[in-house]
Formats: structure tokens, sequence, C-alpha cells
């Protein structure tokens, strides 16, 4: 459930951070507003790996049967 939970933001926010590249090449957007997209997308992105490492090392710690 973590994981499926961790890619399907990741996903999400590769949507997103698509969408506004297009946004600003339609000149929909401007330049400030890229830019606090960009920012998002990055600190999501650190997230999404900081979350899937914390989810190895946890699932790595559970004792095999």
């Amino acid at each position: 459930g973590v994981r499926r939970l961790l890619e399907d933001l990741r996903r999400g926010v590769e949507k997103d951070r698509k969408a506004s590249a297009r946004d600003f090449r339609k000149g929909k957007i401007d330049d400030t507003t890229l830019a606090a997209h960009s920012k998002q997308y990055e600190d999501a992105i650190v997230n999404y790996y900081l979350g899937l490492r914390a989810y190895r090392d946890r699932l790595a710690a559970v004792p095999k049967k």
C-alpha cells in the first residue's frame, strides 16, 4: 500500500510538471509560475525518494520467516 501510494503521487507530480511546461509554451503561465511549479516538482521528487528509501529500509528490517 505504501509503495503504491508513493508511485501514484509521483505519477501525479509528473503529469502536473508536463502540464505546466505545456501551459508555459502556450503562454498561459509566466516564468514565476513555472518556477514555482518546478520547485514543487523537485520537492515532491525528493520526498518520493526519501519515502521509498524509508520503505525499503523498513522492509529490509523485517525478519524473514
